[in-house]
């Protein structure tokens, strides 16, 4: 208890969470008030990382990853090119294939009431798949196809 009658917590900890009862004395001992505080002590929010998980149709889960957090309180972000698509408690967000075919950077940001932090951008990218019927009969090169970031080499041969 400091000199003023203020309370100064030192090395303050998720263990410190809780209420707290307090008393309000007069100079003489005369108690004024009592009454209960509650008191939230939040972790610093670790930085989050995008995990890509893209399906069969083109389409693509983007997950915010907070390793180890349990913060109840955390809420997550999504940023498309920078500009704000979501906010809520949701980690994951969903791409169609048509905004996956956009090749747009996607970010997120995990924050609670003291702190918050953001991921790296990762583009999600696909492209158009070629049959080996679509390539030029006699074609001696290889076409790349990219399906969220998966390339696979493709060649056409008259056999």
């Amino acid at each position: 208890m400091e000199e003023d009658g203020s309370f100064r917590f030192q090395s303050v900890g998720l263990k410190d969470t809780g209420t707290y009862t307090y008393t309000v004395t007069s100079s003489d001992g005369t108690e004024i008030v009592k009454d209960k505080v509650e008191i939230e002590v939040y972790e610093k929010v670790p930085k989050p990382t995008v995990n890509i998980n893209c399906s069969a149709d083109g389409n693509a889960a983007l997950t915010c990853d907070v390793e180890n957090s349990k913060d109840p309180s955390l809420t997550v972000s999504w940023y498309e090119d920078g500009k704000l698509v979501q906010d809520e408690i949701q980690p994951q967000v969903f791409l169609s294939s048509t905004q996956v075919q956009e090749n747009k950077p996607y970010s997120c940001e995990t924050h609670n009431p003291v702190s918050r932090d953001e991921s790296e951008n990762v583009t999600v990218s696909y492209e158009k798949e070629f049959r080996l019927a679509d390539l030029t009969p006699g074609h001696t090169g290889a076409e790349r196809c990219r399906d969220c970031g998966r390339t696979r080499q493709m060649n056409h041969s008259d056999d």
